[in-house]
Order: structure tokens, then C-alpha cells, then sequence
């Protein structure tokens, strides 16, 4: 009996979770992304076999093999240019890697986004792995919120190396953002429901020596890790020196699906949708409670099902966006990551309407409180990946075809 204490929640999540939805909505999900990655690819390779005919035809007007070498990803295919006017990308070489606007607002966010996506997905693991041994329980606990402090150490390092590549070069600067602004607003929520908790004599209200305690040993750790890894993002040489030309381009006017609003409002809601019922699964266990969550397993492929929708979609935005030639990408692919993050959030407040008792006004500004760190957290960790999804897409054209290398994509 005591090696089978756990299988009545396994059983009852099973039920309420519905597999089956869940099963179809993977399905869909895949599709969607096989859709995404295969017009990319298309797509793509149609370009370079235009830029590879027209890089032929030079070598037969007799131009020198050194015009075809460039010089970085701006300067190798000028000898093409009759051909680069109708791949649309290949127009606005010179500032698809120009900074965007509130440079130091994105790479902190790409940096917490990153953080938080790490330790999610180890913490998820090591709770699908021991969240059934009692004994390791409040090891398990620990364990997250030191590994989430030292994850700081790619927070710092990815803010460093993201305001380096724009052209920021105060890696001290990097530091202290990336060990404060997190840290501190979740500090900051945290204690206020904490304070309301208390002032209304609610019994979930923690001490504060305790939450103080949990709050030093995070930032005891992630402090040093955040320093260290925003030396070493700005001391460690930069894989692509980014070269903008010294006039800034003038952006067409977009499409109506391209514009960052219909971005956010077409994009989001699969985001959301790809993890919706486990999300409603985990929000009845925590504020209805229902049933003690132990779907850790489920959520971890439902959560890296997400990522791989996020990366495929934005890449796909990305590059018509740059068919358009709007450079301005950047802001763009976060938006459209974060996006799921915002229908969180609407979802949540549905919620609270729904299920909530809207006579306790502390109670439902605690929720209210909590949601909106938890759909913050989210947003950031989607744009996040899809911030780095799609720059490591650009790059990989750009440099491929600087070097005319019009292989198949």
C-alpha cells in the first residue's frame, strides 16, 4: 500500500486532464509546425537558387572570385544585386542586423526569458523523476530555487552578449540589470500578497523570516552568477560582428497580418492553446483545490511541444518580414512570443470571474497579483525563444549567403 500511495492522484489526473484533448491538440500543433517549417524551407531554398543563378551569371561576365567572398554578411553579394531585387530579404543586408528600438528593455527580457525557461525545464524534470519520494520532497524544493539562482548565470550571460551585438559595450551595466530586475519584482510581489495575507489574518500567509530566507539564498546565488556570466558574454569574442550600413532604410508599410498587433492576436492564441488544458488542469489544483498535481511529466512535453510552435512560428513571421524588407524584426518576434503570455492572463482573469469568490477583494488581488508574475514569467520565456529561434534563422541565411554558399536550406 505505501509503494502505491501516489496512484490515486496519477488516476484522477489522467481523468480531468483529458488525454485525449490533449493528444489531438499535439496533433494540431505538429501539423501547424510541419506547415511552418516546410514554407520556410520552400520558401528559402527558392531564394538561394535565384541567388545562385545570378552569382553564375557573374562568374561568366568575368568577375573576381574575391567579390564573392564579401567582407562579413554585408558585402558578398553586390555582384548580384540585379538578382537580390526579387529576393526581398536580400535587399536590406545592410540593416537586418541594426539595433532595434529600447535595446537594453529587449535584452534584459531576452535574458530573464532565458533564466526562466532553463530552470523550468530541469526543475520539471527532477519533479517527474522524485516528486514521488516523500523523503526528497523538500530536497526537490531547495533544489529549484537554487538551480533557478543559477541560472542566472546565462541571464547575464545571454543580457551581455544581446547589448554587446547592439552596441552597448558596459558589461557591468548587463550585470546589474540582470541580477536585480528579476529578483526584485519577485521579491516585490511576492511580499505585497505576502503583507495582505497577513493584514487579513489569512493562514496561507507566510512568516517573513522565512520568505526572507528563500529570497537570500536566491539572490546570495543568482547575484554572482549574473556577474560572472555577463563577463564572460562580454570578454568571449562575438560569432557574428554585425555590420549596418550608415544610412537607416525607411520600412514599407506592412500588411495587415504583419503588423505587430495582428502578430500578437493571430500567434498568440495557439501559443496559449498548446498547453490551455494542462494550464486549467494546474490552475484547479492550485486555487480550487481539487486534487495535488502530479502531472509534471505531461506538462514537461506539453511545455517543449510549446517551444518547438514558438520556434516555428516565429521563424516563419520572421522571414516575411523580411521578404517585406522591414528590418525591424526584432520586437516583432518577441511580441509574438509573449503574446501567449497575455492570453494567459486574460485567461486568468476569466477565471477569477468564473471560479473566483468576488467578495473577498484581498483574496482576489492576491490572485490577481500572482497571475500577472506568472504570465509576466511566461511572456518573457516565449519571447525569449523566439527571439533566439529567429535570430539563429537570419544569421544562418545571411552568412550563407555572404559567402555564397546557396546550398539547399
Amino acid at each position: 500500500m505505501w509503494q502505491h500511495r501516489f496512484d490515486q492522484y496519477y488516476e484522477i489526473g489522467k481523468y480531468d486532464v483529458h488525454l485525449r484533448q490533449i493528444f489531438i491538440s499535439t496533433a494540431i500543433m505538429a501539423l501547424f509546425t510541419f506547415f511552418a517549417c516546410g514554407y520556410v524551407k520552400q520558401s528559402v531554398t527558392r531564394d538561394f537558387v535565384l541567388l545562385a543563378g545570378g552569382a553564375d551569371r557573374s562568374r561568366t561576365r568575368g568577375a573576381r572570385p574575391t567579390d564573392l567572398e564579401g567582407r562579413g554578411l554585408t558585402g558578398g553579394l553586390e555582384i548580384v544585386s540585379d538578382v537580390a531585387e526579387h529576393v526581398g530579404w536580400q535587399r536590406i543586408k545592410d540593416d537586418v542586423f541594426r539595433a532595434p528600438t529600447e535595446p537594453t528593455l529587449l535584452a534584459a527580457s531576452i535574458g530573464i526569458g532565458a533564466q526562466i525557461a532553463l530552470a523550468l525545464f530541469v526543475s520539471l524534470i527532477q519533479m517527474s523523476l522524485f516528486y514521488a519520494t516523500t523523503r526528497a520532497r523538500h530536497i526537490v524544493f531547495y533544489a529549484s530555487i537554487v538551480l533557478l539562482a543559477l541560472c542566472g548565470f546565462f541571464n547575464g550571460f545571454i543580457t551581455s552578449r544581446t547589448l554587446k551585438f547592439f552596441g552597448i559595450y558596459q558589461w557591468k551595466y548587463a550585470a546589474l540589470i540582470a541580477a536585480l530586475i528579476f529578483p526584485c519584482y519577485v521579491l516585490f510581489t511576492l511580499s505585497f500578497a505576502d503583507i495582505i495575507e497577513s493584514a487579513t489574518g489569512g493562514t496561507a500567509a507566510i512568516p517573513f523570516s522565512e520568505g526572507l530566507w528563500h529570497y537570500l539564498l536566491w539572490w546570495a546565488l543568482d547575484a554572482p552568477c549574473a556577474y560572472y556570466g555577463a563577463y564572460l558574454g562580454f570578454v568571449k569574442p562575438l560569432g557574428l560582428e554585425p555590420e549596418v550600413g550608415p544610412i537607416k532604410r525607411s520600412i514599407p508599410q506592412m500588411p495587415w497580418y504583419l503588423r505587430r498587433t495582428a502578430i500578437v492576436g493571430l500567434y498568440g492564441p495557439l501559443i496559449f492553446g498548446s498547453i490551455f488544458y494542462e494550464f486549467g488542469y494546474l490552475m484547479d489544483s492550485i486555487w480550487r483545490s481539487y486534487m495535488l498535481y502530479a502531472m509534471f511529466a505531461i506538462l514537461l512535453v506539453s511545455l517543449i511541444l510549446m517551444t518547438v510552435t514558438i520556434a516555428s512560428l516565429s521563424v516563419m513571421v520572421t522571414y516575411q518580414l523580411l521578404r517585406h524588407q522591414n528590418y525591424d524584426w526584432w520586437w516583432s518576434s518577441f511580441s509574438l512570443g509573449a503574446s501567449g503570455g497575455l492570453y494567459m492572463m486574460l485567461y486568468s482573469v476569466y477565471y477569477m470571474v468564473r471560479y473566483e469568490d468576488m467578495s473577498f477583494l484581498s483574496s482576489d488581488f492576491i490572485y490577481f497579483l500572482t497571475m500577472t508574475l506568472v504570465s509576466a514569467c511566461f511572456a518573457a520565456m516565449c519571447g525569449a525563444i523566439a527571439v533566439l529561434s529567429s535570430y539563429l534563422f537570419v544569421e544562418r541565411i545571411y552568412r550563407a549567403s555572404s559567402k555564397g554558399q546557396f546550398v539547399k536550406f
